[in-house]
């Protein structure tokens, strides 16, 4: 199943020729609080936006999919999992030579969906510094998608 808005591959949310708001600041998360049915609302839309700016093609070319998966939403692409949206951000699913590369760096770390539950190895949590420069970002999610493809089933 696609989402509603990548799949008919209109311009949803985001406008190419504005500067996309989700560049400027951190997501901004509805609260702890919040039932379960906004977070995943939450998710599901701060994901497709992301993704529109970056793969605005995608669900024309890959069969892509959301789902739920431990309060998150997780995007799949052909069937594969390439990334992550939660509490704690966003998180791609990358090579583990890429991960080496950003793991460098100060501001990014591996995902953990419970703050004391184990580390998903392949995983890293994109920070908002990354998110906004465009370039950077869109290199990061296709070889997320690229890495998700060469995994099998």
């Amino acid at each position: 199943m696609r989402s509603s808005a990548l799949a008919r591959g209109d311009s949803g949310r985001i406008d190419a020729g504005e500067k996309d708001r989700t560049t400027q600041a951190q997501l901004v998360h509805p609260g702890a609080r919040a039932p379960a049915a906004i977070l995943k609302a939450f998710y599901l839309n701060k994901l497709e936006e992301l993704l529109k700016r970056v793969r605005p093609r995608l669900a024309t070319t890959d069969h892509l999919e959301f789902r739920n998966c431990f309060g998150t939403v997780t995007g799949y692409v052909d069937g594969n999992i390439f990334g992550s949206c939660g509490k704690f951000g966003l998180a791609l699913r990358l090579p583990s030579q890429t991960l080496t590369k950003l793991f460098g760096e100060p501001d990014v770390s591996p995902l953990k969906y419970f703050e004391k539950g184990h580390v998903k190895k392949e995983y890293a949590v994109i920070p908002p510094r990354i998110i906004g420069d465009r370039t950077r970002f869109q290199k990061l999610v296709d070889k997320s998608i690229k890495f998700a493809l060469s995994v099998p089933l």
